[in-house]
């Protein structure tokens, strides 16, 4: 809804506008405010806002006698010193348009040439305002016919500004004038006013409570808001102990030892079977006893059971240390409970090359164990955990490096010898399969051979 486009373009299609200025300055102050908020005759949201903030913020029990109702004629001047000390610190905001750039006391932006603002001269030096910025400091709603009051540097409502002065009474709404007055946390009541918000009997003088900040007085609040004891059914009264226990509620006396009848009330209890019984009563009757120290169990002590046996959380110790493990991981060992720290010290397997502790699996080799990255190759470091190795002088080689570093070569089929047996003759080697009869091809195992042009040439004796 375009609130502007009026056929005769006249401000009598609003509830109210600011005094003293022209139509385009007041669809200036009318466009400058939220449009929920604008009392014009065809927007009902702003004229339902407007309503409810002009009986809000302009009371009439804050101005004249013949509204007020707790004020006797004989004591109108009480009222009037309240509205010779209010008065003159009441005044009505101006709109104005500014000529020059200004900054608003509210947010701090900048009003520019041009623009419309509210001034307000009981605030002092650069009090302007923009229209919307133009609200109570208490109840920071948009300040209804821009009457404004001031205090402590801050500018307020008609209503939140005359209770800068005089307590309010929360029962009839109206200013506390004179007399004696009752006050609870930052609510203020004549005294006549102050009864109980669900029977309205008085309470000044009386017990009460608070029941979302109303009072209501203590036969209200049991019958509506008391807990009922779990064991008797009856109401906890506000004088009683209400013990909690599980979600459910006991009277202090209610709450008692299954066997002995004592009060449970501040102490520690165990529930057995679905009965309360004290430490002493528990004791008696649990049969379950410290593997270490004998002793029972008092409640709510930690109690460690493993393979049917309990202990105290401080008997259970690593028995290397003798330091408790409750909060620790252990191992069992040999019969014995060793924490994980004292296990890896006394006990772990450790890599015999970096001497860390083996975690999980690892390598055996010639009785000490390796990581497996740790079981590496003594030249190019890279890992044998997963091929085939050889060893040389207590060291340990890949294929490849111990062929490059160390193997021989056959002089029959050319390839690296590099496990099982073999022949040497001189500087030549053979594997056992290749040293054969260059004649007949048999294997020469015990015969004899021969050396032709000083070379050697192997012919078995059958084919010299």
């Amino acid at each position: 809804m375009d609130l502007n486009n009026n056929d005769d373009g006249g401000t009598d299609q609003y509830l109210w506008v600011p005094q003293g200025i022209d139509q385009d300055m007041v669809e200036s102050y009318m466009n400058s405010i939220p449009l929920e908020k604008v009392p014009h005759l065809e927007n009902p949201e702003g004229v339902k806002y407007y309503n409810k903030q002009l009986i809000q913020q302009l009371p009439l029990q804050d101005t004249t006698m013949d509204n007020i109702q707790t004020l006797a004629r004989k004591d109108q001047h009480y009222l009037d010193a309240f509205k010779r000390e209010r008065d003159p610190q009441v005044s009505t905001g101006v709109v104005l348009q500014a000529d020059r750039k200004l900054t608003c006391r509210g947010c701090k932006d900048k009003i520019y040439e041009d623009e419309v603002y509210v001034f307000g001269h009981l605030a002092g030096e650069d009090a302007q305002w923009h229209p919307n910025c133009f609200t109570c400091c208490t109840c920071e709603e948009l300040i209804v016919n821009l009457i404004y009051g001031v205090g402590n540097d801050e500018i307020f409502c008609a209503r939140h500004h005359a209770e800068q002065i005089k307590p309010r009474c929360q029962g009839c709404d109206e200013l506390i004038f004179c007399g004696e007055y009752i006050r609870t946390e930052d609510k203020a009541y004549h005294s006549q006013h102050f009864v109980c918000v669900s029977c309205e009997k008085g309470l000044s003088g009386e017990q009460h409570l608070l029941d979302e900040g109303q009072p209501i007085c203590i036969q209200c609040y049991d019958e509506k808001f008391a807990n009922k004891c779990n064991m008797c059914n009856k109401t906890i009264g506000v004088d009683e102990d209400d013990v909690m226990y599980d979600d459910e509620h006991w009277h202090d006396y209610c709450l008692v030892c299954h066997l002995c009848s004592c009060k449970l009330s501040g102490t520690s209890f165990v529930v057995k079977d679905g009965n309360f019984l004290c430490s002493e009563c528990f004791r008696s009757t649990d049969d379950k006893k410290c593997n270490v120290c004998g002793e029972g169990f008092e409640p709510g002590t930690k109690r460690l059971e493993l393979r049917g046996e309990f202990w105290h959380d401080t008997c259970f110790v690593c028995d290397v240390c003798k330091d408790p493990i409750t909060s620790k991981k252990f191992i069992h060992h040999e019969g014995k409970q060793v924490c994980c720290e004292c296990f890896d010290n006394k006990f772990a397997k450790r890599c015999h090359k970096c001497q860390q502790v083996l975690k999980e699996g690892g390598v055996s080799c010639g009785g000490v164990f390796f990581h497996r990255d740790c079981f590496s190759c003594e030249s190019c470091n890279a890992s044998i955990a997963n091929q085939a190795f050889q060893q040389k002088d207590g060291m340990r080689y890949c294929t490849p490096c111990y062929k490059k570093m160390y193997a021989k070569v056959c002089t029959g089929c050319q390839d690296f010898i590099i496990n099982g047996e073999f022949y040497t003759v001189e500087t030549d080697n053979w594997h056992k399969n290749c040293f054969k009869c260059v004649s007949c091809g048999d294997v020469l195992r015990q015969q004899s051979f021969v050396q032709e042009n000083g070379k050697i040439k192997l012919v078995c004796e059958n084919c010299l």
